[in-house]
Order: C-alpha cells, then sequence, then structure tokens
C-alpha cells in the first residue's frame, strides 16, 4: 500500500505501508508509486519515506513466481521511469535497511537522509539475478567501477557510515527524528521559486535521462533471461 498526501510549502509526501513485509514492494506497489509521481502537480519537492523499522526490502520475493518474466514497460520500469523523471526534487527518509530496489531507487532521490541505522545491499547476484533501477549504469558513475563491482557481486550490506563515505546518502540524521529534519530541508526547498528549483535539477540530470531510461529496459530484459534459465534448468 501506497500513501499520499500534499503538505504546506508544496511538500509532495508518498509513504511505503506495507510494514508487515518490511516494505518489499510488489507489482500492485510500483503501479501506485508510479501514479503518485506521475501526479505530483504543482508542488515543489516530493519526499518518500516508509513506515517502520525497514526502509525497503526490495522486491516482494512471492511475486517471482507468479509476476514475472516482467514486460519493459511493465509496472516496475514504469514506476522507475517515472522516479527518475520528477522534474522536482525528491527526498528520501532511510531507517533501517534498503535492499535491493529500496537500495537502487536511491540512486534517483537526489538527496537521501538516512539514520544510523540505515544500511544498503544490492543482493542482486546470490539471487541469481543481474542488478535493476540502472544500478549497472549509475553506481559505477557515482562509486567507481571497482567499488561497484565490489559491491554488486558480493551484496554485502554496506553501513550508513559507508554509504555517505561512497556518496550514497547525502548525510546521516542528526537525530532521531529523521522525518522531522526531512521535513524542515523539504519546507526550505518549497519556499524557493519552483522555476528556479526545476531548472536545476533540469540542468544536472537532463542530459542522462535517455540513457537511465535504456538502462532500466536492458537490466529487465537481462533478469528476465535469468529467470528464465533459472526455471529451464529446475525442470
Amino acid at each position: 500500500m501506497i500513501a499520499v498526501e500534499i503538505l504546506e510549502e508544496r511538500i509532495f509526501h508518498i509513504r511505503i505501508c506495507r510494514p508487515e513485509k518490511r516494505n518489499a514492494l510488489g507489482v500492485a506497489d510500483y503501479e501506485q508509486l508510479a501514479g503518485a509521481l506521475n501526479d505530483i502537480g504543482d508542488a515543489a519537492v516530493v519526499v518518500l519515506s516508509s513506515e517502520g523499522n525497514v526502509f525497503c526490502a526490495g522486491n516482494d520475493l512471492a511475486e517471482f513466481s507468479t509476476e514475472w518474466p516482467q514486460p519493459k514497460n511493465g509496472p516496475i520500469v514504469r514506476f522507475l521511469t517515472a522516479l527518475s523523471n520528477v522534474p522536482v526534487p525528491v527526498i528520501a527518509i532511510v531507517q533501517g535497511p534498503a535492499v535491493g530496489i529500496g537500495a537502487t531507487m536511491l540512486l534517483h532521490c537526489d538527496i537521501v537522509i538516512a539514520g544510523r541505522d540505515a544500511s544498503l545491499r544490492y543482493p542482486f547476484v546470490s539471487l541469481g539475478l543481474a542488478p535493476e533501477g540502472a544500478s549497472s549504469l549509475l553506481l559505477p558513475q557515482t562509486i567507481g567501477r571497482q567499488r561497484a563491482m565490489e559491491l554488486l557481486l558480493t551484496g554485502r550490506a554496506i553501513s550508513a557510515d559507508e554509504a555517505v563515505t561512497l556518496g550514497l546518502v547525502t548525510f546521516i540524521g542528526k537525530s532521531a527524528d529523521l522525518m522531522q529534519e526531512g521535513m524542515v530541508l523539504a519546507g526550505t526547498i518549497g519556499n524557493y521559486p519552483r522555476a528556479a528549483v526545476v531548472a536545476t535539477k533540469t540542468l544536472l540530470l537532463g542530459p542522462s535521462r535517455s540513457t537511465v531510461e535504456h538502462c532500466f529496459e536492458l537490466e529487465i530484459e537481462t533478469i528476465n533471461e535469468l529467470i528464465l534459465q533459472s526455471s529451464s534448468a529446475s525442470l
């Protein structure tokens, strides 16, 4: 379930509400997220958060036997495309583990505020899968090819401190109330002229958007092939 609320200072707040599933995302959740991100109206900033002690445990693994392979224009790609194309800044509030797509979606957020207990993992290879969320493109660009290779091949957990050092997290919250810190920052941005905010983000990210979208499709195709190979081998 995805909850949406519009707050003061033109803040558009999207919240993942599946704490009983460690906020793992299923096809229905991707559909809702894509719809929300494509309908922010005149919001000046988007805040992305989740309920409970886990930011997002990744894809709902229970759906791999029923919803995969996924089409190139399916709910997951539509969500990722919508997130990467949001015209205004996206602030992510991350508590606890961010795993799989829970970690790769952060590559498309403009500011990531993490709790001291936050961690990131990219466990695709250990699951017999390939990277998604354009992480095969954006991780090497962000942290370098060798570091990206190590994180993707081992799937080890990255602490909040290491994530800040690598540039995967903007900063660690100074207090226990991460949401309050995030909302204060969002309010500051929301009070600035929206046109200038949008122009700044467009200048920073605009030239790379088509490449990112192509990467989404290429990665989904690769994952689909791996899933089909695994299914054939198990027969």
